[in-house]
């Protein structure tokens, strides 16, 4: 994942990544600048947060992921699985007025 700043040049580029396939499929950017990102993957081994609402995977072909990054790139402020038994996909993700996914 990249951001760019509104000249193009790049503020931060981050692999978030497991030993699997992972796909990024929608972003959104807060007020405060932070990325958060929606898609699936196949690792067992994505990064999750401490604080995940599911901190494992959960096998089946692909288990969505929420995941937030700060607006530096540096800090993964939240990430979790979100998946069961089968194929499980974030393909969209949107924010109320408060930033909340």
């Amino acid at each position: 994942m990249t951001k760019l700043d509104t000249q193009g040049g790049v503020v931060y580029s981050k692999f978030l990544e497991g030993d699997g396939d992972d796909r990024g499929y929608a972003i959104a950017v807060d007020a405060n600048g932070s990325a958060h990102v929606a898609g699936s993957t196949t690792s067992a081994n994505f990064p999750v947060s401490a604080d995940a609402l599911q901190s494992h995977f959960e096998g089946g072909a692909a288990d969505a992921f929420l995941t937030k990054l700060s607006p530096s790139g540096g800090t993964l402020e939240y990430s979790t699985y979100w998946g069961g038994a089968g194929e499980d996909s974030g393909n969209g993700i949107a924010l109320d007025a408060v930033n909340a996914v």
